[in-house]
């Protein structure tokens, strides 16, 4: 039992109570945590990550040696600018986007430290205090959104590629998929209206901006319904495409409803029988019957006089024409074309009538070229290139398939400029087939649209793969990362943004871990990065760290949950998690402060504490030490002195406890050598007195003698003989004349066994 002392750092380890921030509007900062108690917010590498290594390595990578001071703040309270006189601390605040989130900055305390401070660096530049900061709480209103989405997302990882009705079931997925988009955008509409209800002047921007968005969703989730997944098998049928388009036209770009100014306009002019000479009526006219509208006959009706004139004549005939119209869903595809094809000469017909009449062949015949199918007029009073799409297909090509659409939208292209924004980009890529473009731009419209939307499309085979960077790469044009697939891609990212929302970080470590190639580095960095309020949300990231096989992670957790219990003086609770976490330091130092504790009062505070863990062989030596320390006084004060005799011997040949605790092992050998010298009983053999002597030369030795009398000095505040303990010299003349008794006792009995006789 000899050797210097292992000396063991015993930098308190704190944490940060954070202030609340429910009154900062824009920017969502973490909110206060009753669990952080009363911590101030960081902690030291140090005591962080203590290893027996010689240096540690903190969570972004950087190195310290174990004698650095330097705090690294991973959750630290917010602070006011107005808080701090910033002249005086050669401090600031900054901010830059984070590079683990798509739509998060990182805000950070830096400056430069006093040149008398320190001279050889004036330059270094302090990152000391770090916040993730998102950018927006709309993620807050679409909790309920997400966690259903999330649910069929599960649904759509269970279908086997190999299934033979996969197709019907991702189907079936993508319609509940589009009726969570439903309800939503009908909830934003019920919202705005009740609002509006209240007061007529009311603008929620915010849901205003929502409610487009899922417009914009629903607009794209459509079109590729419609396109790549027929929900139905007569969808394959012919004309069932014309139907659905222009179904989802009128839907998703409507006609602009009429205000009250041109409302009052045209039943002024209908008063006055003026509606056909008026502009705006026939080009809404146009309008409705490009996109097939059953409004269009009422527009119509309007203008009919019942006069018994030409004018009426031939209004009635063009109603005719648009209720003779075949149905392409009621018939045959010959039958159809058959009667398709009458109808058209029906048409060809009147046109045919109406020559010379410069007015009604100026009017009329627009619209009648418009149900011919002529492509010019139909592009020519188009007011979008969306109404262009499906006149086009509903009135020219009403058996096409989907195939055909991308040379229809050529020709429009052609005529009408788009608008550049992201979801005609993003439409205008999936016509024309371009599956990995279109998503591409869906990201610009939403993160869950593109994430999801991909995930879908790649269970059909239909995307392929890219190369994907974080920013840090690209800035830097390292290459690193592997290819995969879009659908991993921007499920990540979708991830990513909710991550460190306080109710859906779960659901992002679900997503992580569908993503095969590299959702496991994106779980591994981003664990360890979410503050955990109380024990229950940090077992559920310890469990996400066991299911995935993030070892290094799951100890980090639970050595941070043991740092805390140890501050609250839960040290059973301390202790269990640094065991899980293999953090032998930080049990060394509870070890330490234990026997500590117990030198200077000869209270026994760590009884109960150690008594409630369960150990086995791989425990750590200390926590055995105090285990076995623990049975000893159990032994001891139930009279069981022999037992208790071998037990300290035990602890003694050990050689686990430090130098400054070997006095009180040595002295907790005279009341047992007491105890059996009144009860005339050998506690001790004469090896084990001779070992005892031998270590009490030791501990009063030169070489320890500083630590032995700093001992003693602590021990003689409480060994008194009002508390019913011997008073202690500097040489424990009591313990050697006891154990010189001892060995004359073992000698006497040895003497007289019948085996000296023999």
């Amino acid at each position: 039992m000899s050797g210097p002392e292992f000396h063991v750092p015993t930098t308190d380890f704190t944490f940060s109570t954070e202030r609340d921030l429910s009154d900062v509007d824009e920017i969502a900062y973490p909110q206060s945590s009753r669990f952080y108690g009363r911590d101030n917010g960081s902690f030291d590498s140090e005591s962080y990550l203590t290893s027996t290594s010689d240096v540690a390595v903190d969570q972004n990578g950087a190195i310290y040696s174990p004698q650095s001071s330097r705090k690294v703040y991973l959750n630290p309270p917010y602070i006011h600018d107005s808080d701090i006189d910033w002249s005086g601390t050669n401090k600031t605040m900054g901010a830059k986007f984070s590079p683990n989130s798509v739509n998060g900055l990182v805000c950070y305390v830096f400056g430069k430290e006093p040149k008398e401070k320190n001279e050889e660096v004036e330059d270094e530049i302090l990152q000391d205090q770090i916040y993730t900061c998102p950018l927006s709480r709309t993620i807050d209103d679409r909790r309920s959104f997400y966690n259903d989405s999330y649910l069929k997302f599960m649904e759509a990882a269970r279908v086997d590629r190999k299934d033979i009705i996969r197709t019907i079931k991702l189907c079936n997925i993508y319609l509940d998929y589009s009726r969570l988009i439903k309800n939503r955008t009908k909830k934003l509409n019920e919202k705005l209206n009740a609002m509006k209800f209240i007061d007529e002047n009311f603008k929620d921007e915010k849901t205003q901006l929502e409610l487009l968005t899922f417009q914009d969703i629903f607009a794209v989730w459509e079109l590729c319904r419609i396109i790549y997944i027929p929900s139905k098998q007569e969808y394959n049928q012919f004309g069932q495409l014309s139907l659905e388009l222009i179904k989802w036209i009128n839907h998703c770009f409507p006609l602009h409803p009429l205000n009250e100014d041109e409302e009052e306009h045209l039943e002024q002019l209908q008063q006055n029988q003026e509606l056909h000479q008026d502009e705006f009526f026939w080009s809404r006219l146009c309008g409705l019957v490009i996109r097939g509208l059953p409004e269009a006959k009422i527009f119509l009706k309007n203008i009919d006089k019942n006069d018994g004139s030409e004018f009426s004549d031939y209004v009635k005939l063009v109603l005719d024409i648009l209720d003779t119209r075949p149905r392409v869903t009621e018939l045959e595809y010959h039958e159809f074309n058959l009667r398709r094809h009458e109808w058209l000469s029906k048409i060809s017909d009147l046109q045919t009538k109406l020559r010379g009449k410069s007015f009604l062949e100026g009017r009329i015949n627009d619209i009648l070229m418009i149900l011919r199918g002529h492509t010019k007029t139909i592009i020519e009073k188009s007011s979008t290139w969306q109404e262009a799409l499906g006149g086009l297909v509903y009135h020219v090509r009403p058996t096409c398939d989907a195939q055909e659409l991308k040379n229809i939208l050529n020709v429009i292209l052609e005529k009408i400029d788009t608008c550049s924004t992201a979801l005609d980009d993003a439409l205008i890529e999936f016509i024309f087939r371009r599956v990995e473009k279109g998503i591409q731009h869906c990201e610009r419209i939403d993160l869950w649209l593109s994430a999801h939307l991909s995930d879908i499309l790649n269970k059909l085979d239909l995307v392929g793969r890219i190369h994907s960077q974080s920013s840090h790469q690209k800035q830097n044009n390292i290459i690193t990362q592997p290819d995969i697939d879009i659908r991993e891609h921007y499920l990540l990212s979708y991830a990513e943004s909710m991550v460190f929302h306080t109710t859906l970080w779960q659901l992002a470590f679900k997503y992580f871990e569908h993503c095969e190639t590299c959702g496991y580095s994106y779980m591994s960095q981003l664990v360890v990065r979410i503050p955990f309020e109380d024990e229950f949300k940090a077992n559920k990231l310890l469990s996400i760290c066991k299911e995935n096989g993030l070892t290094f992670q799951e100890k980090t957790i639970s050595r941070i949950l043991g740092k805390k219990y140890w501050q609250n003086e839960r040290y059973a609770s301390a202790i269990v998690y640094f065991i899980n976490a293999g953090d032998t330091a930080s049990l060394e130092v509870i070890y330490r402060r234990f026997l500590d504790n117990y030198i200077d009062t000869g209270k026994l505070t760590f009884l109960d504490t150690v008594e409630s863990i369960q150990l086995d062989d791989d425990s750590p030596v200390s926590i055995k030490f105090l285990s076995r320390y623990r049975l000893f006084h159990a032994l001891k004060q139930n009279g069981e002195v022999q037992r208790a005799g071998a037990i300290l011997m035990e602890l003694l040949r050990a050689q686990v406890a430090p130098i400054s605790f070997w006095p009180v092992l040595l002295l907790n050998a005279l009341p047992l050598l007491q105890e059996g010298k009144s009860r005339k009983m050998i506690i001790f053999s004469t090896q084990d007195t001779l070992e005892i002597l031998r270590n009490l030369q030791d501990v009063t030795s030169f070489v320890y003698q500083e630590e032995f009398l700093a001992c003693i000095e602590r021990l003689k505040k409480w060994h008194t003989q009002e508390n019913g303990y011997p008073e202690l010299d500097n040489n424990l003349t009591a313990l050697r004349l006891a154990l010189l008794q001892n060995s004359a006792d073992c000698y006497i009995e040895n003497s007289s066994s019948p085996w000296m006789f023999e």
